[in-house]
């Protein structure tokens, strides 16, 4: 969810979920769907698209992997160039661009 951004600051996070960047109340949900993965060995390869703020833009990105019991953890970071999804508010040139993306989760098999 876009409400959830949390960099500690409250005023800045406000302002991330505004108009300006992540637009919250339009667009609650900031999505990665992936067009296709590869995995070498550790290492997952993968390319989609990302969703936020009412638009999408290409992203690669390459993940490694940890078995943990029946799941995979999955720890990534990539860039973003953020002007590609219409976040280009930056009041005295303060936000560098790109951003970097961490991604952190676990995979799990449905057991249905």
């Amino acid at each position: 969810m876009a409400a959830s951004v949390n960099t500690k600051n409250r005023i800045r996070d406000k302002h991330l979920r505004s108009s300006d960047f992540f637009d919250v109340k339009h667009h609650p949900q900031v999505r990665f769907v992936s067009d296709s993965a590869t995995l070498e060995g550790e290492r997952l390869k993968v390319r989609g698209q990302l969703h936020a703020a009412g638009n999408s833009m290409p992203l690669d990105l390459e993940a490694n992997l940890r078995r943990v019991g029946d799941e995979l953890e999955v720890d990534a970071r990539t860039h973003a160039e953020q002007r590609k999804l219409g976040m280009t508010q930056s009041p005295l040139g303060m936000i560098r661009t790109p951003t970097e993306l961490t991604v952190h989760g676990r995979l799990a098999r449905d057991h249905d």
